[in-house]
């Protein structure tokens, strides 16, 4: 055990400490309650078994002058439990306040790790390198970025994940909660469960690399309420799941998205396998879900969004296949429910539940494609305020528009089908359905029924 007096005089340091335990093959080295001054950063390198414990956050590391508080190189079986870091991000280059590089079984647990200004350099912790079965969890972070994968700090360089576990903390981040960067790997199933964030100018999570052929990340479960983007990812394997993201009235304007998918930096090749169920998505400036990237297998489904500009956008300017965008809840919509235009998709927007306010003169449905297959039926769509546009416009190769309950203005279904290949099955809508700007066929019109309120 280390006391705060036996670590100020030099007779006991906690390096002291921990390079004895390392000797030993293995041990704990407990912090008594009281302050713990650090010119230079704690090392565990090398070592095995080896636990760092305090007594809460009244054992206090504080780090004002060095370039991190503990450093973990080249371990396995280490954790860091109960006690608190204070750094002052005032050195020029980026540092963390816990660095952990290329190790295994590690924990960082229960502790509280502030960072005092607002530099974005500065992370609450950087991971580098090799990181197998890595778990932070129940930790409360206040730093500029809270996590951070892929750090500039000195000897770091690519990271590869695998097996990451960072549940049930809370971040309070200017800038960003976790940001993983373009050099990251991500193996096996790295999961950001049960977690707070807030703050977040930039975004709440900003998730980048790549993801190894069969294996995948899962954000489930988060509270947001951030003032940037919520969750922006370029990765294959994707799960965003039954997270509530929020952005507060007092959020400065700038195009914000909820949930944003953007094209791998170093190509535009198609995102795959990319699930996106069951979130609740509100207020957001720009858009609920945005996809600016080539998608294939991806599937939208039950979510509840709500008091956004736009509720699903679908942009690209390649082929998207194989998208399902199924029994969603879209209220309260100022523009656009849903908005897709490209070059090709081959999609099924089925069940979806549609309110739009009709305040920006848009329809409430726009599937805009040059080819493709597109499946639209059993949807509500319900449209205030309705303009000269027609309330649901899909333009494809081919369409089934079937089953559909749409109500708004004098043109409420308009297609335009380039191959001429369509089907129009069992529709009530308040206006008239159009085939290529003229009334349907009066082999359809007997199956349909228009006018009805």
């Amino acid at each position: 055990c280390v006391t705060p007096q036996a670590h100020a005089s030099g007779q006991l340091t906690i390096q002291m400490a921990i390079d004895q335990v390392k000797a030993a093959g293995g041990g704990t080295v407990c912090l008594e309650v009281g302050n713990y001054s650090l010119r230079t950063p704690v090392h565990i390198q090398g070592a095995g078994s080896v636990k760092l414990v305090g007594k809460g956050i009244a054992s206090r590391l504080n780090a004002f002058s060095a370039t991190s508080a503990v450093v973990i190189i080249k371990s396995q079986d280490i954790v860091l439990d109960a006690f608190s870091i204070l750094c002052r991000g005032t050195i020029n280059s980026p540092h963390e306040a816990v660095r952990v590089a290329d190790s295994r079984l590690v924990r960082i647990q229960h502790l509280s790790v502030r960072v005092e200004g607002e530099d974005p350099s500065w992370a609450a912790i950087g991971l580098a390198e090799a990181l197998t079965s890595l778990d932070v969890s129940e930790n409360v972070v206040q730093a500029p970025i809270g996590i951070r994968s892929g750090s500039n700090a000195p000897g770091a360089g690519d990271t590869s994940l695998a097996d990451v576990r960072i549940e049930n903390n809370e971040f309070d981040c200017n800038d960003t909660a976790i940001a993983f960067a373009p050099v990251t790997l991500h193996q096996r199933l790295n999961r950001i469960c049960d977690n707070r964030i807030s703050g977040c100018i930039q975004g709440g999570l900003l998730l980048n690399g790549m993801t190894a052929p069969g294996f995948g990340l899962e954000v489930q479960a988060n509270v947001f309420s951030v003032l940037g983007h919520g969750i922006v990812a370029r990765l294959n394997g994707l799960r965003v799941l039954d997270n509530d993201l929020l952005q507060p009235k007092e959020a400065v304007s700038k195009q914000q998205c909820g949930v944003l998918l953007l094209p791998a930096p170093t190509d535009n090749t198609p995102i795959t396998d990319c699930q996106i169920l069951g979130n609740r998505i509100q207020g957001f400036d720009l858009a609920g879900i945005r996809i600016n990237a080539p998608l294939h297998t991806a599937m939208i489904k039950q979510n509840q969004i709500s008091r956004v500009g736009i509720g699903l956008m679908l942009e690209s300017g390649q082929v998207m296949d194989q998208i399902s965008i199924e029994n969603n809840q879209f209220n309260d919509i100022d523009g656009l429910a849903i908005m897709g235009k490209g070059e090709s998709a081959n999609y099924a927007a089925t069940g979806n539940q549609i309110r739009t306010r009709g305040t920006s003169n848009d329809s409430a449905v726009s599937l805009e494609f040059n080819s493709g297959d597109g499946i639209f039926s059993h949807n509500e769509c319900y449209r205030k305020n309705s303009s000269e546009k027609p309330d649901v416009f899909l333009r494809s190769s081919t369409l089934v528009v079937s089953n559909n309950r749409v109500v708004g203005g004098a043109n409420s279904v308009n297609m335009k089908v380039i191959k001429g290949r369509y089907t129009v099955l069992g529709n009530i809508c308040f206006g008239s359905i159009l085939a290529e700007s003229n009334p349907i066929e009066l082999t359809w019109a007997s199956l349909n029924r228009e006018h009805v309120t």
